[in-house]
């Protein structure tokens, strides 16, 4: 039996993305989501549970935090491994401080309404892979249908990079609160 444990390195997040998962799982847990703070554990992975970093923060706000915490669980688990027990889920934004040893496995997101963030995911997921081709990343893509089509090319756009990457793909739709929360463009 395997679990998959969520936690965090970091908690809140700059990236202030639209209709944000973790911005609504922040404020369950009574955090300010813009504000980024480094988190602390400490304690052993049984290696048949995965780690998986990124549920109301991202990781790659502040790479060299992220890899010393998953670093020091990982060596003090017997039998657990960076390649089997451990992955994180971001918008990378930020590469400064990756360490392909460590984060083996990413989720990365790719958001279409937001182009230039976007763009930067993009450069960032094609220079980890220069770095070390076998980091296994997955792309989400945020989905969802409009009559504009400058947002359809940009969902198209997310997609053709995964494909021509040759990057496992992951939808994930677009969620609506309430009719007024985001309307279609």
């Amino acid at each position: 039996n395997s679990n998959i444990l969520s936690i965090d390195t970091i908690r809140g997040c700059g990236n202030n993305c639209p209709s944000c998962f973790a911005c609504s799982g922040g404020s369950q847990g009574n955090i300010i989501h813009t504000a980024e703070v480094p988190q602390k554990w400490r304690g052993k992975l049984d290696p048949n549970n995965i780690l998986r970093v990124g549920v109301v923060g991202d990781p790659a706000s502040d790479w060299n935090h992220s890899n010393a915490l998953v670093k020091s669980t990982i060596e003090n688990s017997k039998g657990a491994s960076f390649d089997k027990n451990v992955f994180g889920i971001t918008k990378l934004q930020n590469i400064e401080g990756y360490d392909p040893t460590v984060w083996r496995n990413l989720e990365v997101s790719l958001d279409p309404l937001m182009p230039d963030h976007m763009a930067k995911t993009m450069a960032n997921i094609q220079a980890i892979k220069e770095i070390d081709p076998s980091v296994n990343i997955v792309v989400r893509v945020r989905s969802f249908k409009s009559l504009n089509p400058e947002l359809m090319a940009e969902q198209q756009k997310a997609v053709d990079f995964a494909k021509d990457m040759g990057l496992e793909i992951l939808e994930t739709k677009l969620r609506f609160k309430n009719k007024n929360y985001l309307k279609a463009i």
